[in-house]
């Protein structure tokens, strides 16, 4: 392995003194291009604590480290392009006003490790698509979208407006994140798009619309914080994690707060798994799942201090919730494009519930409307097995009721009602306000995704 440092080459055993030494200041563009340029694989090229402005391509097989964040490397466009099987970029600071602060469309593995990438403007501050694998270690990314200013960010904003998204991976089929940050971007924090996303330690807020969106693939989520997705003056709801597109997605030890105007986790479709959730502050809701193919919510889960609703489940197949407690939903009208208004104020909401939905050691306390509703709309109570659940409700609230179906005498005998709800429930006759399928104009769609990542100015 070569070292060079300012194009001085030096051998494993040798000694050279980097051009720009310790000294702060600008240093010359040309002499690191004109390294990296003649840098071979296997080759480390090195940059001082020192300001470079440029953009710079790092070849297959080429590592281009600095000494931390005192190495900035400034672009008023896209700054750095990992261009082949092999290249990595090692203990640097990125900025960037526009395209790409990083960029990746060569085959092969790529890693960026111990990096920060700061933009103000352009499409993504990492955008990969075609390498095979990824591995980002240590690297946090940030946009120029806060909580006070996200009001100043059009509803339709475009790459010069702000700087949409964090993180993009497209086609990626191994994805490492260990201790990867993203926050303040006008469109996402993360997208994973037909992607194996592997992530462990991290967290993601500030962001307008969604936290983290895997549309498609698979991602599994370990010790994630998503926090405080922001919706800004936009019209559809905001999401701190969405799985769509037949996602196949699995957390654990995920936490999900503060979605504002907005769902917490939202399935939609797919596959998905949670185990030690924690689901809390979001306006629409905790967690949404429509239309699942299997979704299990485990694990000494807490779901709390939410309105509109703990947990909706709408035509949601596989649907199993264990050693789960939902507390504290305040009632809440919302306007949805698809259907129009809608009161909830529900702890579990199941609607149109499938055969072989399971709520085992669930309990529901505090919730202002109802505990759980069951709207089987016209199917029967059969459908879903309460086993050791739970419910306790105060004033008006409803502990477990069901409705708009055939209720089959001993459907709640799995369940044990407490407080209010022992009187509430049994003169229960009227209708509750339930929740439809969210559609296509509530939900991000996979071509908005289209021509995030290419080659920028």
């Amino acid at each position: 392995m070569n070292i060079i440092r300012w194009g001085v080459l030096v051998g494993s055993l040798g000694i050279a003194v980097g051009a720009c030494g310790d000294a702060p200041g600008i240093c010359s563009s040309g002499e690191l291009t004109a390294a990296l340029a003649a840098a071979a694989p296997g080759d480390v090229v090195e940059i001082g604590a020192c300001r470079v402005e440029g953009r710079f391509t790092v070849g297959a097989g080429v590592t281009l480290r600095g000494v931390g964040p005192e190495s900035i490397l400034a672009s008023a466009g896209t700054a750095i392009e990992l261009a082949g099987d092999g290249a990595t970029l090692d203990a640097l600071r990125i900025e960037h006003g526009g395209g790409h602060g990083i960029v990746a469309m060569a085959a092969g593995a790529i890693a960026i490790r111990h990096v920060a990438v700061d933009g103000t403007l352009g499409r993504a501050a990492i955008g990969i698509d075609g390498p095979s694998s990824v591995l980002l270690q240590d690297v946090t990314v940030g946009g120029p979208v806060t909580r006070e200013a996200a009001g100043s960010v059009p509803a339709d904003a475009t790459a010069t407006d702000t700087l949409l998204y964090g993180i993009v991976l497209v086609g990626v089929d191994d994805a490492r994140f260990e201790r990867v940050s993203v926050s303040g971007f006008g469109e996402a924090g993360v997208v994973s798009m037909d992607s194996a996303l592997s992530w462990t330690g991290g967290d993601v807020g500030n962001n307008l619309g969604i936290g983290v969106w895997v549309n498609a693939g698979q991602a599994t989520l370990r010790d994630l914080t998503i926090h405080d997705t922001l919706r800004g003056f936009r019209m559809t709801p905001t999401y701190g994690l969405i799985g769509r597109a037949g996602a196949d997605v699995q957390t654990m030890g995920l936490t999900v707060s503060g979605s504002h105007a907005g769902f917490g986790l939202v399935q939609e479709g797919g596959t998905a798994r949670h185990t030690g959730l924690i689901s809390e502050h979001h306006d629409y809701g905790a967690v949404l799942a429509q239309r699942t193919t299997t979704f299990e919510l485990t694990g000494a889960s807490e779901i709390r201090d939410n309105n509109f609703a703990g947990m909706i489940a709408v035509e949601a197949g596989g649907l199993t919730v264990e050693d789960t407690a939902v507390t504290t939903t305040s009632s809440m009208s919302h306007v949805f494009g698809d259907w129009g208004s809608v009161t909830v104020g529900d702890g579990i909401q199941l609607v149109h519930p499938m055969a072989g939905t399971q709520l085992r050691r669930v309990s529901v306390d505090a919730n202002e409307r109802a505990g759980i509703l069951l709207d089987l709309a016209g199917g029967d109570a059969s459908s879903v097995t309460l086993t050791e659940v739970s419910a306790n409700s105060a004033g008006a609230g409803l502990g477990c009721v069901a409705q708009n179906g055939s209720i089959v005498a001993g459907w709640d005998s799995g369940l044990v009602r407490s407080g209010a709800a022992l009187a509430n429930d049994p003169g229960f006759t009227g209708h509750l306000d339930s929740v439809g399928i969210i559609g296509p104009s509530d939900l991000p769609l996979s071509t908005d995704l289209a021509g995030i990542i290419g080659p920028s100015d």
